[in-house]
């Protein structure tokens, strides 16, 4: 049984919010879950300042965190020689901060690699469910001592590794993109005689840069999301579904249908939330519809006059009705929003 992980975060994308959690906190929760007792973190400074305690409240039962810093321009090969002593010739699964998993990965954990074996985690291409398509998946290789294969899939941004790849990779080149160093360290192993073989994991969710990736990986980790009895302050309102929702919250004639999660000190008034729709903390919804959007702390959202959905509001954002003469539209839009209208 494998008992240690390596996951290599970089920010934004470690730190993107997930069903009220950064991606990276959803990795490392999955991992504890599945099996890992121990867990190394590369990353800049600035993911560490932000999770290092939330990530160590949230698996303390399970699992112990540790962190290393992230060195540029050191490439893939350099962060794992500097774990060295904590891989200390085990076999370890290497895990990008950028992927969640619901299950699949205890399976994974039960591999039994020999010091030069990679196992390369793949999704298998889907329409299903809102995942992401490519209409050109990449061609994984398996090459061995005892032949060679082929098989299409998505790569999961997971390998499970002996733990003799270290010392016979190290000097793999720095590429500034460590995806692509594992696959030439891939490909460097099976050359040694390693067995590289592909495993497919299901329930898998993983950050690419395309249209609602953010609100479709808020729908995964909320499919997977574990209910628990409601200590709000209920005045009036109807949960329904499997929700989520903290003690501080105050809920005043509304409907909250699951999945859902509502954070702290945040106040729905008049209100209706849909399934799919993560709320942050201190968040004032007064007379307002939403569904499947992501609500980021400290946004308040008044008096639509219609419904919200499929939506991101960043962290003290203000949408609301605006009853003045002349009516018109009046916005205050940053750099790289969109604002669409029906």
């Amino acid at each position: 049984m494998i008992r240690k992980a390596v996951i290599l975060a970089v920010a934004p994308v470690a730190l993107l919010p997930v069903a009220n959690r950064p991606l990276l906190s959803h990795t490392v929760r999955g991992l504890a879950r599945a099996g890992v007792r121990r867990t190394a973190v590369v990353a800049e400074p600035s993911v560490r300042e932000q999770l290092a305690d939330e990530l160590d409240s949230d698996v303390a039962d399970h699992c112990t965190v540790q962190w290393a810093d992230r060195d540029a321009g050191s490439g893939l090969m350099g962060a794992l020689t500097g774990l060295s002593d904590f891989v200390a010739n085990e076999p370890f699964v290497l895990h990008l901060g950028d992927s969640m998993a619901r299950r699949g990965l205890r399976s994974v954990l039960r591999l039994a690699p020999a010091p030069l074996d990679t196992t390369v985690l793949v999704q298998e291409p889907s329409h299903r469910g809102g995942e992401v398509v490519e209409l050109a998946p990449r061609r994984f290789v398996m090459s061995s001592g005892t032949g060679n294969g082929a098989s299409d899939g998505l790569p999961a941004g997971a390998w499970v590794l002996g733990g003799g790849v270290l010392e016979a990779a190290a000097h793999i080149p720095a590429s500034g993109s460590w995806e692509l160093e594992m696959s030439t360290m891939t490909r460097y192993l099976g050359e040694l005689g390693g067995h590289v073989s592909l495993h497919q994991v299901d329930e898998w969710w993983r950050y690419r840069k395309c249209p609602d990736a953010l609100l479709d990986g808020n729908r995964f980790a909320l499919e997977g999301l574990q209910g628990q009895p409601v200590e709000a302050q209920l005045l009036d309102t109807r949960i329904q579904g499997t929700v989520c929702i903290h003690p501080t919250a105050r809920l005043e004639s509304s409907i909250v249908r699951g999945p859902a999660v509502i954070g702290a000190g945040t106040c729905l008034r008049d209100a209706y939330v849909g399934p799919y729709t993560s709320i942050g903390d201190n968040v004032m919804i007064e007379g307002a519809e939403i569904e499947h959007s992501i609500i980021l702390p400290g946004a308040s959202i008044s008096h639509l006059g219609g419904r919200l959905e499929a939506s991101v509001i960043g962290p003290k954002a203000r949408v609301f009705r605006d009853f003045r003469l002349p009516r018109a539209l009046r916005l205050n839009v940053g750099e790289g929003a969109e604002v669409s209208l029906a």
